[in-house]
């Protein structure tokens, strides 16, 4: 059996990639969410750049990410499930401005921010986007 060459197995790979990027495909969420995922992030910013402190504008965004995580449960799971995000990702960012004071510690702990909370992300399948707002706010 012989191989197709690599420029064909290259083009193969490259449009079915393509067509994973460009399909549509229909969420479960309700339209609200996504509206309210951006005020959650957006009025902080907004607010920031007002006060004339964009710096803490955008620390202030990164707490309104907790609102992406909110499952379609109970009251009382999502408020756990609310509590955790935003413990994890003050943590991530709390450990990721610790990392800054020694520069030869940002990419280990970075490395390990990313590892720990995407093992994490899994263990308890959380929705996505998973760990990538984790990592973002270390």
């Amino acid at each position: 059996m012989t191989r197709p060459p690599p420029r064909t197995r290259v083009r193969a790979l490259l449009q079915d990639e393509l067509r994973g990027l460009t399909t549509l495909q229909a969420s479960d969420r309700a339209w609200q969410m996504p509206f309210a995922a951006a005020l959650c992030t957006g009025l902080p910013l907004l607010f920031g750049a007002w006060l004339g402190r964009m710096d803490v504008g955008l620390v202030a965004s990164l707490g309104g990410l907790v609102f992406v995580y909110l499952p379609n449960t109970p009251m009382s799971h999502r408020m756990v499930v609310m509590m955790a995000a935003a413990f994890g990702l003050s943590a991530c960012y709390a450990l990721g401005v610790l990392s800054h004071f020694l520069t030869a510690a940002t990419m280990p702990m970075l490395i390990f921010i990313s590892i720990l909370v995407t093992m994490i992300c899994r263990f308890y399948r959380v929705i996505p986007p998973g760990s990538l707002f984790f990592v973002m706010a270390a």
